[in-house]
């Protein structure tokens, strides 16, 4: 039992001190205040970010879709041509579609 006084001590005595004089510094003033449930400034940094990283989710997605339709647009324009004009397999050979 004598040999877990000092452990004791270590704890309850220097533990305590140590947690305070933490709790002074920046690192210990962020950490209190993320307890308390307070939002800081970096939070309201994160939320434009997330603001900003939606608005350019959606420009891709609209751009993404007009690149399709006119991908589209594109292979019936070909199918057009081809069916009209016929194709060429080989140089001089003109092959009729059915």
């Amino acid at each position: 039992m004598e040999h877990l006084i000092p452990i004791f001590g270590i704890i309850f005595v220097i533990g305590p001190i140590a947690v305070l004089v933490i709790s002074y510094t920046p690192l210990g003033r962020a950490v209190i205040e993320r307890l308390r449930g307070r939002p800081n400034a970096s939070d309201d940094g994160l939320l434009q970010l997330q603001d900003e990283i939606d608005r350019l989710h959606e420009q891709v997605t609209d751009q993404d879709r007009r690149f399709e339709e006119l991908h589209e647009r594109l292979d019936f324009a070909e199918r057009l041509l081809t069916r009209r004009s016929g194709v060429e397999d080989e140089p001089g050979e003109v092959v009729t579609p059915v």
